[in-house]
This record gives C-alpha cells, structure tokens and sequence, in this order.
C-alpha cells in the first residue's frame, strides 16, 4: 500500500485548443472539493451521489480526498484555478476490476470533459493490470448511460431497486 503522492501521474493535456491540467487528488484538495460542490446543479450532485445534496460537507470532502493512491485514485482536471471535474476509481481486493465515478462541472457539461475523465481512468486502471471497469448510473442519467455507452461500456442491469445501470467495460491488456 502506498501513501506517498504519485506526482509523476501530473500531467497537462490538450482538449478543444485548452492546455488543461490533470492530477492525484491531495488530502489537502478536501476544501477544494467542498467549495466546488457548491457551485454543481442540485441535480448534478444527485446523479452523481444518489441522495439529494445541496453540497459535500467538509467531512465527506475529506474522507474523498483520503486516498491510498494504492486501491483508490482519483484524479482532479483544471482549467487554469478552475476545477472542471474529478474522476475516481475504486479497485477491488482481487485487482482484477474497479469501480469508477465522474462528475463534471455544470457549466461544462457536454465539452467532451467526462470523455476526457472517464478516458484517463480507463488508462489508468489498464496501467495498473485491471481486467474491467465498472460504475453504477442512475438509469434516468441518460446523458452518462450514452456517453458510457459512446466510450465502449456494456449495460447490465443495477441494483434491486432498478434505479440504476451498472456499466462494464472490459479492458485490453497493455
């Protein structure tokens, strides 16, 4: 297990003309994360979350941005100062598979910046030997469920409640 910040994994990227950054969350990103959900729709933070939130509480930011960077990554996209969204993974104790999340900023939606997130995870995950990547989306996020499919991601179906999707991609060896 691993603590130490992976500062190799920074790195800039070009998308649409922008030099954006992309790196590790950092523990000390947890008031970074809270202020930043403030400014995400209701219904942005609800698909994302399940719950219906008004924001992340500095506790709960907290505990995102405690990661082991061993079984657990996350990954923070920025525009300049401006946090455009964050993607996460979630490996599994077989590190054969990972659960992944995204959200994205508002006001960024359908900029290609959840292509972009979702992308990178995918890399990642291969990076590290993982055979598949899953997540769970609410089956009325359509906007996700097209762009998962977009991207390669099988549907299967979720939870009892049949609320959500759950969404499997199988990934290539390196």
């Amino acid at each position: 297990m691993s603590t130490r910040y992976p500062a190799e994994l920074e790195t800039e990227i070009e998308h649409r003309g922008q030099r954006l950054r992309l790196r590790p969350m950092r523990p000390d990103d947890a008031e970074l994360i809270s202020m930043a959900s403030r400014q995400l729709a209701p219904e942005d933070l609800r698909m994302r979350f399940f719950l219906p939130i008004p924001a992340i509480s500095r506790e709960r930011a907290a505990a995102l941005a405690a990661l082991d960077y061993d079984r657990n990554m996350a990954f923070l996209l920025f525009d300049g100062e401006e946090l455009l969204g964050v993607v996460r993974l979630a490996i599994e104790a077989d590190r054969e598979q990972g659960e992944f999340a995204v959200i994205v900023a508002s006001d960024r939606h359908r900029q290609g910046i959840g292509s972009l997130l979702i992308e990178h995870i995918l890399g990642y995950a291969r990076s590290r030997g993982l055979k598949r990547v899953f997540g769970t989306v609410l089956r009325e996020n359509t906007g996700m469920l097209a762009l998962v499919e977009r991207l390669g991601f099988a549907r299967n179906p979720g939870g009892s409640s049949g609320l959500d999707v759950r969404v499997i991609k199988d990934l290539p060896p390196l």
